[in-house]
């Protein structure tokens, strides 16, 4: 069951940071106690969180999101920014307040500040926090935007496994028995990624407004480069960085055929170019 949250309240002269409101007392500390009540049910939309559910079964209970192990990252980004039915999920309605308050009048851009504890068990393992940046779009034009940007995400999740697949399989004899936090790849990825995310993301609703093509051909290449790049940066530097035996080097190498095939050959690869009429990139000795 939740706890409940008891503020231990003192005696002491405190200016608050956010007002600059002086107080005569403040509240530095808090007490918890076992068996509070549990919230259940629908709670969206909430002020400061987002919401999520199953588009397929609507009266299931809505989940909110919380802080997870890896950080926030883009590919959290359309549910933070952006709501659809469609796609089941709502931003914090302060998101889209500011929104219809600022609406066609950003003089500059404007960032989203997404932020939260990754909890177990009632007890924090970590505080997240990162700035996302918003795009000035029609409400009804969000399904149109969420869905050209989960293409984007899609080719970087199904790249990042296959990054991290093949760096334990160059790594381990035995990859699927392999124990231990290889987290750090992913953060490592999303972070290489990221600036080319959002400027991806920044055409999209540009072309969108403009009623265009989500993506031009120059535009979904610049994206699929990146993740090609990336991928292939990851893997040399934590799977290649010393030369080792001549059974351990050969053993990284076919690792890395393998991700080559995948990142210049693989079915995802394929379906994003012809999704945008994109002729295959030239180095693709490794395809299969």
């Amino acid at each position: 069951m939740p706890r409940r949250i008891r503020l231990v309240i003192a005696d002491e002269p405190l200016q608050c940071l956010i007002s600059g409101k002086n107080n005569k007392q403040c509240v530095r500390h808090y007490r918890t106690k076992n068996y509070g009540n549990n919230y259940v049910g629908n709670w969206d939309p909430h002020p400061f969180t987002p919401y999520k559910w199953n588009p397929k079964k609507p009266n299931e209970d809505h989940l909110s999101q919380k802080g997870q192990p890896g950080g926030i990252s883009y590919k959290n980004w359309d549910l933070m920014a952006l709501s659809c039915d469609g796609n089941g999920h709502i931003c914090a309605r302060v998101v889209d307040h500011y929104s219809d308050v600022a609406k066609r009048n950003w003089h500059e851009q404007p960032q989203l500040w997404v932020f939260g504890y990754d909890m177990d068990n009632m007890k924090p393992r970590g505080w997240y926090s990162t700035m996302m940046p918003l795009f000035n779009v029609e409400a009804e034009s969000h399904d149109d935007i969420i869905n050209a940007t989960k293409e984007l995400q899609e080719l970087a999740n199904n790249a990042l496994y296959q990054t991290r697949s093949q760096i334990k399989a160059a790594w381990f004899e035995k990859p699927s028995d392999a124990k231990g936090d290889t987290s750090f790849i992913d953060l490592d990825f999303w972070q290489k990624t990221e600036e080319a995310f959002y400027l991806t993301v920044s055409h999209i609703a540009h072309n969108i407004n403009q009623q265009q093509t989500a993506l031009s051909s120059e535009q979904a290449k610049y994206w699929r480069n990146t993740i090609q790049s990336v991928s292939e940066q990851l893997f040399d530097n934590y799977a290649l960085d010393d030369l080792g035996d001549v059974r351990s080097m050969a053993k990284r190498m076919d690792a890395r055929g393998k991700l080559m095939g995948w990142l210049y050959g693989s079915k995802n690869i394929k379906a994003f170019n012809d999704n945008h009429n994109l002729i295959a990139a030239k180095d693709t000795k490794h395809a299969k």
